[in-house]
């Protein structure tokens, strides 16, 4: 008889960092306080999310000294897990200070490298070597293959994150490998952080966006899959996020009553055309630094706008449904997305977007499928007003919509 599901346990591990690594980590720290600061109004999102990067490697691991708080209490945690019987998934995104060091770190438990599998073949054998050989105890992956035709490996009732990635998303399909039905034993996810530093702080910033609003529309509006806005980003250095200048191609797109102040409210959004809103569900993600295009109507599968963006550490492509409506849209155009972006790997999620609201049933199944995000009327102004009020083509449209 399969036991019911379980909700998993979730647990937050907070280490300190001592000795060289920590001496390493707050020289780095300050230096890049200091060449943010330099750059004045010429820094970027990206010289931020480049310095992140950097230290929360350091938060990893000192390479030089090998030096690694969480590495310790990592082993540590392992010993009392397998001794009992129990078997873990240990997830990080870096390499080679995340697979090569933890490797080392992690032999004596068995552990499965998933991370050196660059074929289709090893990654079958790796998943095998686990799941048969009751030696190996630990399975070592980076968080964003998890999603991507990684089997479950409910040998493992253990999930290890010893980084983030931020996006909730990523996170959730990491720990479902050892969720669901079959899973004989209590499920434990721990995440694991380094207090004393900028993970610290990060980790009190998204403690705060816990909400289904936050884990799902939010995410359309976080820097480089971090789940932080650019405020947000820069506060974790101390620094207030820079102002930004208006382009000047947009104040030279047409006359002035055309246009950079028009703002987007229901009754407009609720006139223009179905063509229309694709076109500026694609103006959106552009804005936010997608490349978006519409697809073509006789083989789209459903799907009115791909949109893809590179980040530091991996692509993020989404299928986009533009639902240009009254009515609530319901679980059936879910499950239709869902469909879609489960039978493309290419795929990150799966976003539908609406003029209307969502119902009750379509927003526990988002809750419950990771790949899926919701965006609805309110979100969708909001996203508008912060990033199309001022674009030549959206403010074409509002205009537009209000001789309609």
């Amino acid at each position: 008889m399969i036991k019911d599901f379980k909700e998993p346990r979730h647990d937050h591990a907070f280490v300190q960092m001592e000795g060289l690594q920590l001496r390493a980590y707050e020289a780095a720290f300050s230096e890049s306080v200091a060449e943010l600061n330099r750059m004045g109004e010429a820094v970027t999102l990206t010289h931020a999310l480049a310095k992140l990067q950097a230290l929360k490697q350091l938060c990893n691991v000192h390479l030089a000294s090998s030096q690694s708080a969480k590495a310790d209490w990592l082993v540590d945690k392992l010993e009392e897990v397998t001794s009992s019987g129990d078997n873990a998934l240990v997830f990080t995104q870096y390499d080679p200070c995340g697979y090569d060091f933890l490797e080392g770190h992690l032999r004596r438990f068995g552990c499965v490298n998933y991370g050196k599998a660059k074929t289709t073949k090893q990654q079958q054998r790796a998943v095998a070597d686990f799941s048969e050989d009751p030696a190996k105890q630990v399975f070592l992956a980076n968080p964003m293959n998890a999603g991507v035709g990684m089997p479950d490996l409910k040998k493992a009732n253990y999930v290890f994150h010893f980084d983030h990635w931020w996006n909730p998303a990523i996170i959730d399909q990491a720990n479902g490998r050892i969720l669901g039905y079959g899973q004989q034993k209590e499920a434990i996810i721990i995440h694991l952080w380094v207090e004393n530093s900028i993970e610290g702080r990060i980790q009190s910033i998204l403690a705060r966006k816990r909400g289904l609003f936050e884990r799902v529309i939010d995410s359309q509006r976080s820097v480089g899959g971090t789940g932080l806005t650019e405020q947000e980003l820069f506060e974790v250095f101390g620094l207030t996020a820079p102002l930004r200048k208006v382009s000047s191609q947009i104040h030279s797109a047409g006359s002035s009553r055309h246009t950079h102040h028009a703002e987007w409210t229901p009754m407009n959004l609720a006139k223009i055309s179905p063509e229309d809103f694709e076109e500026l569900t694609a103006s959106v993600y552009k804005a936010m630094g997608f490349a978006a295009q519409r697809t073509r109507q006789s083989r789209d599968g459903g799907i009115d706008v791909i949109a893809v963006r590179d980040l530091p550490l991996g692509r993020d492509k989404l299928a986009i449904q533009c639902k240009h409506q009254s009515k609530p849209a319901g679980r059936p155009e879910l499950q239709k997305l869902l469909g879609v972006v489960s039978s493309d790997p290419s795929f990150s999620a799966g976003v539908l977007i609406t003029t209307s609201t969502f119902s009750a049933d379509a927003i526990r199944f988002a809750e419950q499928n990771a790949r899926l995000r919701l965006i609805d009327q309110n979100a969708l102004l909001r996203l508008l007003n912060d990033h199309c009020r001022r674009s030549p083509a959206s403010a074409h449209m509002v205009q537009s919509a209000g001789t309609r």
